[in-house]
């Protein structure tokens, strides 16, 4: 992978990169058919993306304080252990309370 060499303004001065706001832009050779070609790659636009974590995420009944963990599930009210609170039908309510699923909110602790 090569830059490209840095360009002269008439005074002898650097000139500035006039490319996307700034950032630095090189050429990758491709193959496009049989034919190499030069590609622009804007190497500096990089974002990280946030990694999907597989970490269980509790939920606790703001009524009476029950807290939904999907490890165990709720077997008395047909939830198997391992289901998600987002896969739990609406219907389903508080086996302590009776409070919706919609009185439940995430618990951090």
């Amino acid at each position: 992978m090569l830059a490209a060499p840095a360009q002269q303004d008439h005074r002898g001065r650097r000139a500035r990169n006039r490319g996307l706001a700034g950032e630095v832009q090189l050429l990758e050779v491709g193959i496009l058919g049989d034919l190499p070609t030069l590609l622009p790659v804007r190497r500096n636009t990089l974002r990280a993306v946030p990694e999907t974590t597989t970490e269980t995420k509790r939920w606790i009944c703001e009524s009476c304080g029950f807290i939904y963990d999907p490890e165990e599930g709720d077997p008395d009210g047909g939830i198997a252990p391992g289901t998600a609170f987002e896969e739990i039908p609406d219907d389903w309510f508080c086996p302590v309370c009776g409070a919706r699923k919609r009185d439940f909110t995430p618990y951090e602790g």
